[in-house]
């Protein structure tokens, strides 16, 4: 994978660049003034990050992930991850066709579930897995590959499913785990 240097990057005008950023040359970011990539963040081939989103530190995005922010906005906190091909989304039209539903259209004729995103610390996407807007991961949450997450979850728990559900509890290993990491690199 080819990565832009820092100072292409910088170039892009994001909100904020923060130290040892990788993006990949063949990641789209369509709305850089309204991106946060804070330290150590990764993203890999084919990602597509449109809208509002914020990437804490340490956040990997593997290949063809899309982050759709729209104005409301996904934030994913430090430690986050999502595996290939994961979808997170602000917006979702209304599939009744009740109302118009393109882009295209304004906001005012057309209906839809809305809601910002937020993703917490230590959370983990399985491999294609879809997060619906207004949805907030809790902290130390995983869900399985293909899972469908429409609703909140609770901390430290793996949810999988289509809707996913809470199957286990998650231990909290990783907390200690990223203060050593965070230790070391300061």
């Amino acid at each position: 994978m080819g990565y832009y240097s820092e100072k292409e990057l910088r170039k892009m005008n994001l909100k904020y660049l923060g130290h040892n950023v990788m993006v990949s040359k063949l990641a789209r970011i369509y709305n850089p003034e309204e991106t946060v990539l804070d330290d150590y963040c990764r993203i890999d081939d084919f990602c597509v990050l449109t809208g509002k989103v914020r990437l804490g530190k340490y956040v990997h995005l593997a290949l063809y992930t899309h982050i759709g922010g729209t104005e409301e906005g996904v934030t994913f906190e430090d430690h986050s991850e999502c595996a290939y091909r994961c979808t997170v989304i602000t917006h979702s039209s209304d599939y009744s066709l009740e109302t118009l539903h393109c882009p295209c259209i304004p906001d005012g004729l057309k209906k839809g579930r809305s809601g910002p995103v937020h993703i917490g610390r230590y959370c983990l996407l399985g491999y294609d897995s879809l997060v619906m807007p207004g949805v907030d991961m809790a902290e130390g949450c995983s869900c399985g590959a293909f899972s469908y997450v429409n609703k909140d979850t609770e901390a430290w728990g793996m949810y999988d499913g289509k809707p996913a559900v809470r199957i286990r509890e998650n231990k909290k290993i990783c907390e200690s785990q990223a203060r050593e990491i965070e230790s070391v690199l300061k």
